[in-house]
C-alpha cells in the first residue's frame, strides 16, 4: 500500500529527521547517519516480499507481524530496502517484536539506514496518513520560500517593506541585514561515486548544519549548489562572521569525513538592505571561483577577505594582464621551458613566504642552501636586487595573476 504526493508536486528536501519531528514520539533505533535522506512517500509492508514495491525515497512502514518468528528476514529486508533507495523503515516493535535483533540494528548502522519505532499509542495507518499530510503542507510552504529566495537572488524584490512582510510570514527576519552563502560540490574524490546522490547528501548536510544553528534559514537548492541567505541576530557583525567561519569549517569537515566528498563555500558580504541580497549572492559565487584557485577546493572563502585577489580576478583575461606577467616573469618562464627547470614554482613559494628563504625551504622540503642557490639563479634571470622592493612587489602581483590565469 503506497502513499505518495499528488502528481506534479515535487519533493523538496523533506528529510527523515524532519519527518520524525513532525510526529512526536517516533524513536530512532539505528541508522543515525541516514537521517538526512529525503522522504517523498510511504509504503505499508504486510508481506515479506514488500520490498519489491518500494520506490526510491519512500519510507516503509510495518506492524512487525511478518518478522515475529524470523528476525533474520528483517535483517535481509533492511539490506534490500537500502539497495532500493528507500529512506527509512518504520516499525511498531511493541505489537509483536518488543525488541529488534542486534544483527538488524548493526546492519542498519553500517548502512546508515534509519530504523524508527512507532509508539504504542499510534496505529501504523495514522502514522502513514500523518506523514503524507505533513509532507504536502511542507511542500507548499517550501514552494513559497523558494519563490521568495529566488526573487531575492535574481534582484526581483525592490520594496523593503513588502519583503520584510513576506519574510516574517515565513518565519524569517532580515532586518539586521543579509549575507549569501553558496555551497558547491567539488569534483567527486571517490571513483565511481555518483555525483547526483553525493550532491543530495551534501545539500541535506548543509541544510541540517545551518538549520541547527540558525533555526529557520532561508535557502534554495539549485542544480549544482545550495544557497543560504543568513541574517545576523544583532548588529555585532564581527561576531557573526566568526560564527559563520566556524560553521563553514565544521560543514567542510563533516562532508569530507562522512560523505567522502569536498565542497567549496563562498560567503558574500553582509548587506544591510536585504533587497541587495543578489549582490551578496554574486560575491559568494566569485568567492567560490577564487576558493578553487587558491585552495584547490574543500575550503571556504569570504568575499570581504579576498583583497587584491578579487581585483586581479577581474583582470586576469585581459591583454594588459598578459603583458604585465610577461614583463616581470617572461624571462623566467622561458628559462624553465627551455631548460626543463621548475624555478617559477620555487619563486611562487618564496613569494608566498614573504621572500623568506628559510620558510620557503621548509615548505618546499628542500635544504636551505638548495633554495638559496635557486634564488640566486632566479635573481640573475630576472635582474632582481635584494633591496629592490618595488620589483619584488610587481613580481608578487605578476605571480598571483599567473596563478589566476592558469585556472
Amino acid at each position: 500500500m503506497h502513499g505518495r504526493l499528488m502528481p506534479g508536486v515535487k519533493s523538496l528536501e523533506v528529510t527523515v529527521k524532519e519527518m520524525m519531528n513532525m510526529i512526536p514520539g517516533l524513536k530512532l533505533l539505528a541508522g543515525e547517519n541516514g537521517v538526512c535522506r529525503k522522504v517523498v512517500g510511504v509504503m505499508f509492508m504486510d508481506v515479506p516480499e514488500g520490498d519489491h514495491w518500494v520506490r526510491k525515497n519512500e519510507v516503509a512502514v510495518s506492524a512487525g507481524y511478518i518478522f515475529k518468528d524470523n528476525q533474520k528476514l528483517l535483517n535481509e529486508l533492511i539490506v534490500k530496502l537500502n539497495n532500493k533507495g528507500a529512506s527509512a523503515f518504520i516499525i511498531k516493535t511493541s505489537s509483536y517484536l518488543h525488541t529488534l535483533s542486534s544483527e538488524a540494528l548493526e546492519t542498519a548502522d553500517e548502512l546508515g539506514f534509519p530504523i524508527i519505532d512507532i509508539p504504542q499509542e499510534y496505529h501504523w495507518a495514522d502514522v502513514s496518513t500523518t506523514i503524507i499530510k505533513k509532507i504536502i503542507f511542507h511542500e507548499i510552504e517550501i514552494k513559497q520560500r523558494n519563490l521568495l529566495v529566488s526573487n531575492l537572488l535574481n534582484n526581483l524584490v525592490k520594496d523593503t517593506d513588502e519583503l520584510n512582510m513576506q519574510a516574517r510570514s515565513l518565519g524569517w527576519n532580515f532586518e539586521n541585514g543579509i549575507a549569501a552563502i553558496v555551497v558547491e560540490q567539488d569534483i567527486t574524490r571517490k571513483p565511481g561515486q555518483k555525483n547526483e546522490r553525493v550532491f543530495e547528501d551534501i545539500s541535506a548536510a548543509a541544510i541540517m548544519t545551518f538549520t541547527e544553528n540558525f533555526q529557520n534559514p532561508a535557502y534554495l537548492v539549485l542544480e549544482d549548489q545550495i544557497v543560504f541567505l543568513i541574517s545576523p541576530k544583532n548588529d555585532n557583525y564581527d561576531e557573526f562572521r566568526e560564527y559563520l567561519k566556524n560553521e563553514c569549517t565544521r560543514l567542510c569537515h563533516f562532508i569530507n569525513k562522512t560523505i567522502h566528498a569536498t565542497v567549496s563555500i563562498g560567503v558574500g558580504s553582509i548587506k544591510l538592505t536585504p533587497t541587495n541580497a543578489s549582490i551578496s549572492f554574486h560575491e559568494a559565487q566569485q568567492a567560490i571561483k577564487l576558493s578553487r584557485i587558491l585552495h584547490k577546493g574543500g575550503d571556504y572563502v569570504f568575499f570581504e577577505e579576498l583583497g587584491i585577489y578579487y581585483l586581479l580576478f577581474q583582470l586576469k583575461d585581459t591583454q594588459e594582464a598578459a603583458t604585465f606577467c610577461d614583463s616581470y616573469l617572461g624571462k623566467l618562464l622561458k628559462y624553465d621551458k627551455e631548460n626543463y627547470t621548475d624555478l617559477t614554482n620555487v619563486l611562487i613559494t618564496i613569494s608566498r613566504n614573504d621572500w623568506n628563504l628559510s620558510r620557503a625551504a621548509s615548505h618546499l622540503f628542500m635544504h636551505y642552501n638548495t633554495v638559496k642557490n635557486k634564488y640566486y639563479k632566479i635573481k640573475s634571470i630576472l635582474g632582481i636586487a635584494d633591496n629592490d622592493h618595488n620589483s619584488k612587489f610587481n613580481i608578487d602581483v605578476a605571480l598571483r595573476l599567473l596563478e589566476l590565469m592558469s585556472y
